[in-house]
């Protein structure tokens, strides 16, 4: 169901007359929250259900901070009136407490109104602030959480879709390399609203050689996204470009997250579907270098390049956390003589056989690789400092960046 749709317009009308029929009930429950208060700790949790990202790592990394710091609170649950995947929301209703969207936002709006009043209302609810929008500082995912596990019937129903593939029980890798297909689908206003992301999309075609590779070691390769605006044009019965396939659909992205031994890819809201849920590791492509997930374990990333328009020089660390573009990639705030460009396919193929060989523990690296891994973390680290948004970083990084791209690009850290 997208925003566009007459389904969705349908739901929307219906949940505006829901809102007046349930108000007092709203209410009633909202003066209950705050007596309960008094005695045990009641929060209610507005889960971001529409955009997969959020969706996910949101809710998973604060249950396992609860857990890690032995916090004791019932937590109500609720999404917004749009869910992007209905299988997801189907795995967290196992394990969280949900009440429906009609009955818990006049709620939470009406908080919100007499928060002005009394700022202690926040503490009522589990905010940005507490999510920290999924980023996982404190390394709760990796102490404390279980991955969610599927039903023995759905193991059954996925391994059927993945026979009718022409699966013949290879280790699987999911790709997952983002455009703007999506937002431009899903939502209304893309242009006014969306478009900022832009730099975070990535040309598929980038990829093909690293998928000919991973096939070529006998691995079943498939693509997944919910909608794409390209197919990677590569006619193997080893590789599956999802998105174009009639077998797509929420509960079979969420199977092959879970039956994935790996997956690699751009920084998109799915990869939390293998990354979060189910641990996979993720040979990640980030920018900007603010956003990579420093919390992630087995885990290899890169980044796209920066030059300028008019001399084709490439940008080097210094520069580009001088000039914020670290952290801060709006149209606005990038200067017009700068581009970004994608790595090359022969980039991407060489550090994807490095993460193969970390994950087989046949990488050594050198005392090289060491002081180029040393002194970008160093520069990673320094740039946190005097940062007052949301912390995105703990005080470590378990994820490695690439050797072989700081290799071959020691003046990008001079």
């Amino acid at each position: 169901m997208n925003l566009n749709s007459n389904e969705y317009k349908i739901k929307r009308l219906l949940e505006l007359s829901f809102y007046f029929i349930f108000f007092p009930i709203s209410i009633l429950l909202f003066i209950l929250i705050i007596l309960t208060n008094v005695f045990y700790r009641v929060k209610w949790f507005p889960i971001t259900s529409s955009r997969i990202g959020h969706f996910i790592s949101e809710p998973l990394k604060y249950v396992s901070e609860k857990k890690l710091f032995h916090k004791k609170e019932f937590i109500i649950c609720y999404n917004r009136s749009f869910v992007c995947n209905d299988f997801v929301g189907q795995l967290l209703k196992r394990q969280f407490f949900f009440l429906p969207h009609f009955i818990m936002h006049p709620l939470h709006r009406t908080c919100i109104f007499f928060e002005k009043f009394f700022p202690s209302l926040n503490k009522l609810y589990v905010s940005d602030t507490d999510t920290r929008l999924g980023r996982d500082v404190n390394f709760a995912l990796q102490k404390c959480y279980k991955p969610l596990e599927l039903k023995p019937d759905e193991i059954i129903k996925g391994n059927s879709i993945l026979k009718k593939l022409g699966y013949k029980k290879q280790k699987i890798v999911l790709l997952l390399v983002r455009d703007d297909f999506y937002l431009k689908k899903e939502f209304n206003n893309y242009d006014n609203k969306w478009n900022y992301h832009s730099f975070r999309d990535w040309d598929i075609n980038t990829f093909k050689k690293s998928v000919e590779y991973l096939i070529s070691k006998g691995y079943f390769v498939v693509r997944i996204s919910k909608f794409a605006k390209e197919k990677l044009l590569l006619n193997n019965e080893n590789f599956i470009d999802l998105p174009f396939s009639e077998y797509r659909s929420d509960f079979f992205e969420i199977f092959l997250s879970y039956k994935c031994s790996f997956c690699y890819g751009t920084d998109t809201g799915s990869i939390h579907m293998p990354i979060t849920i189910f641990q996979k590791p993720f040979c990640g492509f980030f920018v900007p270098l603010n956003d990579i997930h420093s919390y992630l374990s087995n885990s290899l990333m890169a980044t796209k390049r920066f030059f300028y328009k008019d001399s084709d020089k490439e940008l080097n660390l210094k520069e580009i956390i001088n000039q914020d573009l670290h952290k801060n990639i709006k149209p606005k705030n990038i200067n017009n003589n700068i581009i970004i460009k994608d790595l090359e396919e022969n980039e991407i193929l060489e550090i994807c056989k490095e993460f193969i060989l970390r994950l087989n523990r046949k990488w050594v690296d050198t005392n090289l690789d060491i002081d180029l891994q040393n002194k970008f973390w160093k520069y990673f680290f320094n740039f946190q400092k005097g940062n007052n948004n949301i912390k995105k970083h703990g005080e470590i990084s378990t994820i490695k960046f690439s050797a072989k791209f700081l290799r071959n690009n020691q003046k990008w850290l001079d």
